[in-house]
């Protein structure tokens, strides 16, 4: 698998995970990319790897979320400018990439687990971001704390 040049270009993608969140849905998007990559099997230690969880570890919020570079655009309440945070639909993604890679025992991560399970409601998890992006809506028109199935930044 790491041989193949496809997996070697999608390695390569990754590391500092610049480009900032603007849909969720871009199966482009790094956090897809990187997802791909752990259901394939890669784990820490193959080559590029070890680069890309340092970048992930270097971005964990005081709450505990990891976060992202995301851009939510002045139409959907934010400043239309890029900032790490986290958004519920982000924030799951890094810390499921680092449980599957091994980081499972790590604090950091043990912390970022209670946050996520900080969130969820009588009905599940739903749109939630950091306090510092404020109250963006998502596609279905509805503030964070809406009753949607998705957000969108």
């Amino acid at each position: 698998m790491l041989a193949d040049q496809r997996v070697q270009a999608l390695i390569a993608q990754l590391p500092g995970r610049d480009i900032a969140i603007q849909r969720h849905n871009d199966a482009q998007h790094a956090l897809h990319k990187l997802g791909m990559l752990v259901d394939f099997g890669l784990r820490n230690g193959d080559p590029g790897i070890s680069e890309l969880l340092d970048a992930i570890l270097k971005h964990q919020s005081e709450s505990g979320a990891f976060q992202s570079p995301v851009s939510i655009p002045v139409a959907f309440g934010g400043s239309g400018k890029e900032e790490w945070t986290w958004l519920a639909c982000d924030a799951p993604l890094l810390l499921h990439a680092l449980l599957a890679l091994g980081y499972g025992r790590d604090e950091r991560i043990e912390n970022a687990l209670k946050h996520l399970a900080g969130l969820v409601e009588e009905n599940g998890w739903r749109c939630a971001g950091a306090p510092e992006v404020g109250k963006f809506r998502d596609q279905g028109g509805g503030a964070t704390r809406a009753r949607s199935r998705r957000c969108t930044a």
